[in-house]
């Protein structure tokens, strides 16, 4: 089953689930037991699938790309943030800055949702 977010055609913001090529309005949290409803919902604008309050990003950790890009991986991953705003829902353009052009590049993203707070998490707890 697939989530997502969208406006629908009534103007409101939902999160929605996609089964047999329809979309259903989902209750609750889509990341902890939501819940698919039996209605209906007409996408008019497809949303980022989560309004995020930050993005943490870590970066230079992918070995290959480092090594074809000319530079090395350090020893510790670079963490860094990008602007909620970032996210982009379905079919919605990427805008680049002109000024950028040159400087932007491929990337496959990977992402993590941490539902609950945590600190110095280890392997032995981390799905606690």
């Amino acid at each position: 089953m697939k989530f997502a977010r969208v406006i629908s055609a009534a103007g409101e913001t939902v999160s929605v689930a996609e089964k047999d090529g329809k979309l259903y309005k989902v209750e609750g949290n889509i990341l902890d037991a939501p819940h698919v409803t039996d209605q209906e919902v007409e996408a008019k604008e497809w949303l980022a699938p989560i309004d995020p309050r930050a993005i943490i990003c870590i970066g230079a950790n992918y070995k290959a790309h480092a090594e074809e890009s000319g530079k090395d991986v350090p020893e510790y991953p670079i963490v860094f943030m990008k602007n909620p705003n970032a996210a982009i829902g379905h079919e919605q353009q990427i805008k680049i800055p002109k000024v950028c052009d040159d400087e932007v590049d491929y990337e496959a993203e990977l992402v993590v949702v941490i539902g609950k707070p945590c600190l110095n998490a280890t392997k032995a707890n981390a799905l606690d």
